[in-house]
């Protein structure tokens, strides 16, 4: 899946006063760049080599979005280039808060015919600019002692050789190692984002916070329905764990999108309210912030059904609702995609509708290939493409349009609200583990002692003590 964040969702960064250097901000990634961030009230200043095309970028934006904009000519090529243009850079707003490494080039050729100059540019471009700029951005960044972000987009072609690319998968894969000296060195300055676990493994969390990552999937019940770990573990795990993201700060993602794709999303859809309604409460009694409680949910009714469209809105606006200051994690279409891509770049691009008009957060785009095999970088790329139409073009839709008080979209909420309140006293009647065991959650049934994990719980003795413990529920 590839990550969109709208930035004027209120859980979501905002960089009102911020001041930003995007090189290579004129075309392609660098100039959605450049409006992602004129759209949440950056600062900005734009390099590149064409003056004409920077001054149509500097006035578009400032006209479009009303925000200060400077601009810098460059050819990062040239070897006093990245030295000059962090000096200009930090002078046009008085310091500097985000660097978008942004800048490449490639000359493909084969080894065999390799050409000295062209090689040397794309290392001097690619590498060496971005690794001194950074450095210099870095160095100012600590002086004026409020740090900073310094962003590289590098390219899978630094893991993975791609023929006829020696040049520019050298380069990429050099840019990704000098990154992480940066990082170590200068602190951290390059945000970093993890999707890898959908468990409440303390060690996870602790690995997270050294890290110092911004985001994990951590969920109360995740592990006990779709990993079969022991829910005796889990309910202890999940406790210490996320005592563990509220005091690094790390954004939990729950799961609940998971639970529509094993039972129908249409039936099932109060479930999916009522488990995020628990695992609020979860976290908050572990000391979590709103504002890092990130609940998950997707869009995943039949799309052979009728007023699907409205369906998927009511039950957005009904999670936005409910969690106002949360970042809420919105899953595309998975259960029913099909080998047709036409027919699946459309149903994406109703979920990205949805997702911009109920301002959802964390909006996870769906490949229209998925469904017959792994996305190629161009269909994520065409996913991207997509969703940043949808995104411009819909940015105020929600502010506009408002739905009936008894038509479908509120008679749908209604519906869902009163079967999770229904569902939550059954829980508080019979105790969270009786429920699971009844299949409530998922369509998928667990036993107190079924699962992996049950032989590390034991229960605590009366002179119980850690010390880790006490530290993060500011006991200590």
């Amino acid at each position: 899946m590839t990550t969109i964040a709208d930035p004027r969702h209120v859980g979501a960064l905002r960089l009102d006063g911020k001041r930003a250097l995007i090189t290579g901000a004129t075309k392609g990634i660098g100039a959605d760049i450049a409006r992602t961030f004129a759209a949440a009230g950056a600062s900005l200043v734009l390099s590149g080599r064409d003056r004409a095309e920077l001054s149509a970028a500097e006035s578009a934006l400032t006209r479009e979005y009303g925000c200060r904009v400077s601009t810098a000519t460059v050819d990062l090529a040239e070897p006093d280039a990245p030295m000059d243009l962090a000096r200009r850079a930090t002078e046009a707003f008085g310091g500097l808060d985000i660097l978008v490494n942004n800048a490449g080039i490639s000359h493909p050729q084969p080894v065999t015919e390799i050409d000295p100059q062209k090689f040397d540019e794309t290392i001097a471009v690619n590498l060496r600019a971005p690794a001194l700029l950074a450095a210099a951005v870095g160095r100012a960044m600590v002086a004026q002692g409020t740090g900073g972000s310094i962003i590289t987009v590098a390219s899978a072609a630094a893991l993975s050789p791609l023929p006829d690319h020696y040049a520019y998968c050298a380069s990429k894969a050099g840019l990704v190692m000098a990154t992480k000296v940066l990082a170590r060195e200068l602190g951290r300055y390059v945000r970093l984002t993890n999707y890898a676990s959908g468990l409440c493994m303390p060690e996870i969390a602790v690995l997270a916070g050294l890290e110092r990552l911004d985001m994990m999937l951590n969920d109360s019940m995740y592990g006990i329905l779709f990993r079969d770990i022991n829910m005796q573990r889990t309910f202890c795990d999940q406790y210490f764990s996320r005592r563990i993201c509220a005091f690094a700060e790390i954004i939990i993602n729950t799961g609940e999108d998971n639970y529509i794709t094993t039972a129908d999303a249409d039936e099932a859809a109060h479930t999916v309210i009522a488990s995020q309604l628990i695992n609020e409460t979860f976290a908050r009694l572990a000391g979590m912030k709103d504002e890092l409680i990130g609940f998950g949910h997707s869009f995943e009714i039949d799309p052979a059904r009728e007023d699907t469209l409205l369906r998927e809105f009511a039950m957005a606006m009904m999670v936005r609702e409910l969690f106002p200051k949360s970042p809420i994690k919105y899953m595309p279409p998975t259960k029913h995609k099909e080998g047709d891509i036409f027919f699946s770049h459309a149903y994406d691009v109703m979920a990205d509708l949805v997702a911009i008009t109920t301002r959802q957060g964390i909006q996870l785009l769906g490949m229209m290939t998925e469904a017959m095999h792994n996305p190629f970088l161009m269909d994520r790329y065409v996913a991207l493409k997509s969703a940043a139409y949808v995104y411009r073009a819909a940015r105020h839709l929600g502010d506009e349009i408002a739905f009936k008080p008894d038509g479908i979209v509120a008679r749908r909420q209604r519906e869902v609200f009163d079967e999770a309140l229904a569902l939550l006293e059954e829980v508080a009647k019979d105790g969270m583990m009786a429920a699971i065991g009844k299949a409530r959650f998922g369509d998928t049934a667990r036993t107190p002692e079924g699962g992996k994990g049950l032989d590390g719980v034991v229960e605590r003795a009366p002179g119980y003590f850690n010390p880790f413990l006490e530290i993060l529920e500011g006991k200590a």
